[in-house]
């Protein structure tokens, strides 16, 4: 399978072909993955409060993980209303972070450093 992406501000397109092994190809699409679940964090970097803002129409909720770089769970929790959450990062060490956002099962990734 070889992927490739687009971006376009607001929706995430993944392209995807499925090849016979050792097969090359000229990108023909044959299937395409659109999300328009976006979530943006400020300010970045950040002090003591995170924002986690996301973009999604659903009636599910949308659960937060925040991640350490050695994979540990340091924050995580189920939102049903989710277009600004604030998130109290005082007592993290400085640092880089990874922010999951997750709902069914669509997942973004994206990264904050702690100041």
């Amino acid at each position: 399978i070889a992927f490739y992406g687009a971006f376009d501000g607001e929706d995430v397109e993944i392209y995807y072909n499925i090849l016979p092994f050792g097969q090359s190809t000229n990108i023909e699409t044959v299937g395409k993955i659109k999300s328009s679940m976006n979530v943006s964090l400020n300010p970045n970097p950040a002090d003591d409060i995170l924002n986690v803002n996301l973009s999604i129409q659903t009636n599910k909720p949308i659960k937060i993980e925040i991640i350490d770089i050695q994979g540990k769970i340091l924050f995580a929790n189920e939102f049903f209303e989710y277009e600004s959450i604030s998130i109290d990062i005082s007592n993290f060490d400085t640092g880089m972070y990874i922010v999951k956002a997750t709902e069914g099962q669509k997942t973004l990734i994206s990264k904050f450093i702690k100041k």
